[in-house]
């Protein structure tokens, strides 16, 4: 007797051990409002094993088709991502419409100051600031009565640009020398430019039409003829063209370091040590003597004068005022896109899209003294929590050799892994150097700020050590290696692999959910996306681009038969991949992250929560999980993707019973982990 209920008392155990946990239903009002959330987004009607992301999202692709068709041309289709993106413009005008107030950060400050101002400007100001600008200029040829020659020469022309916070750039490009960009630059250094070709920019238009309705827009007398832009047009075609097949397409084999003074005896073109301080900053020129060296583009110099004696002045002038006319239509200095605004709505998205570029650091730190505390260490947990289950997953695959598991985790050692916000944000000094004068006149501030953008260009003095990337050889732009921006809500790795990114607008567009009952929900989310990150990050590291590539090390061969063997993976790497070895490496990461993160929430079942149902919807925990994952980032662009992921997650096809044959059940699955 004893024996029987002895083994009635282990078998009721061994039903508790392996019974899944009791589903219990939150009735917090952060659960009814996920509830809510996913009710308004999937379509029961739909089967979830032929299509997930149909059934998940299903009532929010009519909302989107709607607001397509509503919206003006040339707005970007809606999807959760763009209305996400949408949502953090919003947060940050209503930053900038805030008043001034003494306790904000400077750089806030200042955003604030050109924000207000720049949106009251009126078209019919704009326009005027323009034409007081050409003036100053000398005036545009194409639209000018009685243009003098004789008062225009490229050097002065220049010089005088560069004082109203233009780039030299046009006929004489100055810049600052590629190989020295990440050396800080002091009062004592010895500063070292180069000397070259134009830095030839995308044009505003690709015909001379674009710039004849341009100018019939700015003349107030004289009708401008079509022939002589086309002819300024053709000669800033010839100008580049004649440099590229003369002196080769970026011309680095003929840059050659020399002194000021030997540059003066060689190609006496000008009076350099007179142009190159009327070009420099203020700082910058107190510094600048003969013997200090420079790196000129000895081709380009040489066949410089050439070009311009056969070249009439009112050409060039012409020419280098539709030069000017691109950088008034870029955001940096939208002159001329706020005299063409129709509309307050124009002129006010011109002026946030304007204030997001020239004061995105500014904006940067707005966003993160918006993140709570709370949201903050709930990324930090979920951080540790994905780096410990990836190390051990890694460490764990059955079908990887050790040779090719331990650079894996070698290389995930010790390194940075998630960044909120760059480091000493808030005690950022950028902006120091840059005063706004408080005056109606915005004019004033595109001087004054491009001014300050272009002594940066120069690394000028009083700022700290900056990291920059130019990209080209001729620098045909620079920028700051300053991934954390408030246009980007991608969770993602680093140029180099070695941090995963997740900038603060992508925590506050998202509301991380910070009760303990719904923490799963998080995983499905940032916490996937995370992982995600990271496997392009090691995929990146591991995978090889050509077999004679030796960059990365070659996948070791118990990886290929892996791969190999089964169908969809090797499908994934070799058929889809093609020349789009990345949108491999993105598949992989994905199915790997949806394994990851699954296997922390209920493999594991280290939180309180792993039974949580919601309030009024009638699914289990699991299957919440798959549909928060879906639902927060609706995009029928996305629909291979999402539905690539789960189809080849054996934990999915569990969840929702997927019968055998169904399109979200992939025959010999794709898994990383198993």
């Amino acid at each position: 007797m004893f024996a029987i209920v002895q083994t009635i008392v282990q078998a009721v155990c061994l039903l508790v051990l392996v019974s899944p946990v009791h589903n219990e239903q939150c009735d917090l009002p952060e659960c009814y409002a996920e509830a809510k959330r996913l009710m308004e987004s999937i379509n029961d009607r739909v089967d979830a094993c032929e299509d997930f992301v149909e059934f998940a999202c299903g009532k929010q692709f009519p909302l989107f088709d709607r607001l397509s068709e509503s919206n003006r041309m040339g707005v970007v289709a809606p999807t959760i991502y763009h209305l996400r993106l949408w949502g953090i413009r919003k947060i940050l005008r209503a930053v900038l419409d805030e008043p001034l107030d003494n306790a904000d950060h400077r750089a806030i400050k200042l955003a604030k100051i050109y924000w207000k101002k720049c949106k009251i400007v009126n078209s019919k100001d704009a326009l005027e600031g323009v034409r007081s600008l050409f003036k100053q200029l000398g005036g545009w040829p194409a639209i000018t009565d009685a243009w003098n020659d004789s008062h225009f020469s490229w050097m002065e022309f220049s010089k005088w640009s560069r004082r109203l916070g233009f780039l030299p750039a046009m006929f004489i490009h100055v810049g600052v020398n590629v190989d020295d960009v990440h050396q800080p630059w002091n009062p004592n250094d010895t500063i070292k430019l180069t000397i070259q070709r134009p830095v030839h920019t995308s044009r505003l238009v690709d015909d001379n039409l674009g710039y004849l309705r341009i100018a019939k827009f700015l003349t107030q007398s004289r009708i401008p003829e079509a022939k002589e832009i086309d002819d300024a047009f053709q000669f800033g075609r010839e100008f580049h063209m004649i440099f590229q097949l003369e002196c080769g397409g970026h011309g680095a084999v003929h840059m050659t370091e020399m002194s000021i003074k030997i540059l003066q005896e060689l190609y006496p073109i000008v009076d350099w040590m007179k142009y190159l301080t009327a070009i420099l900053t203020t700082n910058q020129r107190k510094n600048l003597a003969s013997a200090d060296l420079i790196i000129a583009d000895t081709c380009f110099l040489t066949s410089f004068n050439d070009l311009f004696k056969r070249t009439s002045k009112r050409v060039q002038a012409n020419y280098a005022f539709l030069t000017l006319i691109d950088d008034m239509f870029r955001l940096v200095r939208p002159e001329l896109a706020l005299a063409f605004a129709e509309n307050q709505r124009e002129r006010e998205d011109i002026c946030f899209d304007s204030t997001a570029t020239i004061f995105a650091k500014a904006l940067d730190i707005a966003i993160v003294e918006k993140i709570p505390p709370g949201m903050k260490a709930k990324i930090s947990d979920m951080k540790h929590r994905i780096r410990g289950k990836t190390l051990t997953s890694i460490l764990a695959i059955p079908w990887m050799d050790y040779e090719t598991k331990m650079p894996i985790v070698n290389q995930m050692d010790g390194s940075p892994f998630v960044i909120l916000a760059p480091d000493g944000i808030l005690d950022d000094k950028y902006f120091n150097r840059l005063e706004l004068l408080q005056t109606d006149a915005i004019q004033t501030y595109f001087i004054q700020i491009n001014g300050f953008l272009v002594d940066h260009y120069y690394l000028q003095a009083g700022r700290p050590r900056n990291e920059y990337e130019i990209h080209g050889r001729n620098g045909e732009s620079i920028s700051f290696l300053d991934i954390f921006s408030p246009n980007d809500l991608l969770i993602k790795p680093d140029s180099l692999g070695k941090q995963i990114y997740v900038p603060a607008a992508s925590i506050l567009t998202r509301k991380i959910l910070l009760s303990k009952e719904l923490e799963f929900l998080n995983y499905a989310t940032v916490g996937r996306e995370i992982a995600t990150a990271l496997g392009i990050s090691i995929y990146k590291k591991n995978w090889f681009s050509s077999i004679d590539s030796m960059k990365n090390p070659l996948p070791s061969k118990s990886m290929l038969n892996h791969f190999t063997s089964l169908e969809s993976c090797y499908t994934m790497a070799f058929t889809q991949a093609g020349l789009e070895m990345h949108s491999a490496v993105l598949m992989f990461s994905l199915i790997g992250a949806a394994e990851l993160t699954y296997k922390i929430i209920f493999d594991d079942c280290q939180f309180d929560d792993c039974g949580v149902t919601l309030p009024n919807f009638n699914y289990t925990p699991q299957q919440i999980f798959w549909m928060h994952a879906i639902t927060s980032d609706c995009d029928r662009d996305l629909k291979y993707r999402y539905n690539t992921m789960l189809s080849n997650n054996e934990a999915f096809v569990r969840d929702f019973n997927c019968q055998f044959g169904s399109k979200m059940n992939s025959r010999n699955k794709c898994k990383i982990f198993t």
